[in-house]
């Protein structure tokens, strides 16, 4: 291995270099979009992260010979998945870096070395902190630009995975969705059935009623994905952290919910893409970026499906192709183009048949790797 140094970051002034080492990573790659430097900084706030509260994280650096920072990463333990799987996995998150075989392996051995550390057997990433949040590296699609929350990397990170030997755990589908796009007759047969016979039906999101709107999208949420791979339930405060995005970035007539009787039985959620915002006020909201996002959201033509859910005892009501059609419509009323669906697990097959049917295509592919935490005195591959 030639001269680089792990370092763990402990200072601020290191902070502050862990968090702008990307804008020097990307800047050949126009695509990449900055995230904003308030998440950022609040993602790694142990007083304003939820996710603090159960869970570990410790930061990493690599430096070269001139002190300057080459990649980096974060080790991420997280009792609440390895409790609700029965396993003892430990992630690796916030991993960017040059393409540098020396620097991506010293990087992970630091990881894996503290994964061992917190009884890890397994490591698991990138998951930015739970899979919840931003997961995968893309590995298909890098010809267009990522949507709201989502990554975007350099094609060598897939060799710097198997370099590092990493595997492949799961794969995750972005689709892309017009909203000038025309069903398949059968589909709009089946719509048209639903909207005269069923007993759902769709509505809006409640504004002054935010709250209890989102205890209902925690608890559809929660309950929907609990047999999905990887998944663990979001608390009430992370909770809580997704309704400060609604307040700044949501369209409410993008937000819809499915109720029989009154009684909610899942929800469709779709925020206008602002990714075409934060990368010309790269990704700083402050003290003029703010101003800009306000006055240019509306203006907004792209979208991005953040979650579709349905309680699993109505996953076969027709729910989801009934929210799906309501938001086509409001969408495209609006003056929305495109929409991103994203993400869909590869192993949840009965969503990925639905979109199938939709004739809606998979545009983006990202991937979650994993590889062994060998025993003391052993290889680490």
């Amino acid at each position: 291995m030639k001269d680089v140094q792990v370092i763990e970051i402990t200072t601020p002034r290191l902070v502050k270099q862990f968090i702008r080492f990307p804008e020097l990573l990307y800047k050949e790659y126009p695509l990449w979009v900055p995230p904003l430097q308030m998440e950022i900084k609040e993602k790694l706030d142990h007083k304003k992260n939820p996710f603090f509260e159960y869970g570990k994280v410790k930061l990493f650096g690599v430096l070269n010979q001139h002190n300057h920072f080459i990649a980096r990463g974060a080790a991420i333990l997280n009792p609440r998945h390895n409790a609700m799987h029965r396993d003892r996995t430990g992630f690796f998150g916030l991993f960017e870096s040059r393409d540098d075989p020396d620097a991506a392996q010293g990087l992970m051995q630091a990881i894996k070395d503290c994964l061992k550390q917190w009884n890890c057997d397994t490591v698991m990433g990138p998951v930015n902190f739970t899979t919840n949040d931003e997961s995968g590296f893309l590995i298909q699609g890098f010809d267009s630009p990522p949507a709201f929350m989502t990554n975007y990397c350099p094609p060598y990170y897939q060799t710097l995975m198997k370099e590092c030997g990493f595997e492949k755990a799961m794969d995750l589908y972005c689709y892309d969705w017009s909203f000038d796009h025309t069903y398949p007759e059968i589909v709009t047969r089946i719509v048209n059935r639903l909207e005269k016979n069923s007993p759902i039906r769709i509505r809006s999101i409640v504004r002054k009623e935010l709250k209890n709107e989102l205890k209902r999208i925690q608890e559809i949420y929660n309950t929907s994905f609990s047999d999905v791979w990887g998944f663990v339930p979001i608390t009430d405060k992370e909770t809580g952290e997704m309704g400060k995005a609604f307040t700044l970035f949501a369209d409410d007539d993008l937000i819809v919910f499915a109720e029989i009787d009154k009684k909610t039985i899942g929800f469709c959620l779709i925020l206008p893409d602002v990714n075409e915002i934060i990368k010309k006020i790269k990704g700083r909201l402050f003290p003029f970026g703010f101003i800009y996002l306000l006055l240019k959201r509306k203006k907004i033509r792209n979208s991005r499906t953040m979650v579709i859910c349905v309680h699993p005892d109505y996953r076969f009501s027709g729910a989801v192709i009934l929210m799906i059609d309501r938001l086509h419509k409001r969408g495209k009323a609006k003056g929305y183009k495109k929409c991103e669906l994203t993400v869909v697990i590869e192993s949840n097959k009965r969503i990925r048949d639905v979109l199938t049917k939709l004739q809606f295509k998979v545009n983006k592919t990202y991937r979650v790797y994993q590889s062994i935490i060998m025993d003391e005195g052993k290889k680490i591959k």
